[in-house]
């Protein structure tokens, strides 16, 4: 994939959040790094809506920085203008009036996000991540595939949890990285905002 692919999108990293707690490092994070897009998916495990328009809620609160846009999960919050929709979502073809993004565990996913009209893909899980362990782990060669097949940007998310994966993952000709692991690794999370800077 092209770098220019990815050129609009305001973002480089995406940092997951399940909870509000490392949000206010998260927030300072940006702020310590300007240059970089940080996309902050708030989700729930569970799809509970309440939970992601209680985090929403909760940052919206906030005077955010300028190179962070947030990303809700799962539904809808009227604040907010992006959405990421999960792979059920997808399938159902429930597609969001405001620019969105969407979860691909397989390539059929991945086509039928963009072919829907997605503006970015995480694919997952890249790495072996016990968020996720019934799904197995797609690897950097299929990644690499998969970077060559859509020409939307992609973003590898799941066991990210190096400097050296989120390397290998760029290689691999991703435009990005998400992560639960890294958003609650403030030292980490520096680091691998330092590759994009």
């Amino acid at each position: 994939m092209s770098e220019s692919v990815g050129s609009d999108l305001p973002f480089r990293v995406i940092a997951i959040l399940q909870d509000s707690q490392p949000a206010e490092e998260i927030l300072q994070l940006c702020e310590d790094v300007p240059t970089v897009g940080v996309g902050v998916m708030l989700r729930d495990a569970d799809h509970s809506p309440n939970v992601v328009q209680n985090l929403a809620k909760s940052l919206l609160a906030n005077t955010l920085p300028q190179n962070l846009t947030l990303i809700t999960n799962g539904c809808s919050v009227e604040e907010i203008g992006w959405r990421h929709l999960t792979s059920a979502e997808l399938r159902r073809k429930e597609k969001p009036v405001s620019p969105f993004g969407a979860s691909a565990h397989n390539y059929a996913e991945a086509q039928l996000a963009e072919q829907f009209g997605a503006s970015y893909i995480t694919c997952s899980p890249v790495f072996p991540t016990p968020s996720k362990p019934k799904l197995g782990s797609i690897g950097l060669i299929e990644l690499g595939q998969y970077n060559n097949l859509v020409g939307i940007p992609l973003f590898a998310l799941g066991g990210i949890t190096t400097v050296d994966r989120v390397k290998e993952c760029l290689d691999a000709g991703c435009w990005g990285v998400a992560g639960i692991s890294f958003a609650r690794n403030s030292t980490l999370f520096r680091e691998i905002l330092s590759l994009f800077s």
